[in-house]
């Protein structure tokens, strides 16, 4: 392992499961330091009021249906 300027945590991972991990979790667009994928907000942020009002309208069938799901699953 070649020797780091600054200490990298890898959680306890070998090289190849790291290796593993930085595949899977890299690639999805500029991100925040807290991992959010940035291009989703910046295109959430380009719609109008309305554009944004309209989508969430949309949605709200499917998160009406995945509570009811949440619930059923619960009891």
């Amino acid at each position: 392992m070649e020797e780091q300027d600054e200490f990298e945590d890898r959680f306890g991972m070998t090289e190849e499961e790291w290796a593993r991990f930085q595949r899977i979790t890299q690639g999805y667009g500029e991100q925040s330091d807290e991992g959010a994928d940035l291009s989703i907000l910046k295109a959430l942020l380009r719609l109008t009021p309305t554009e944004r009002y309209d989508r969430m309208i949309q949605m709200r069938p499917l998160h009406e249906e995945l509570l009811r799901a949440g619930a059923k699953a619960r009891r």
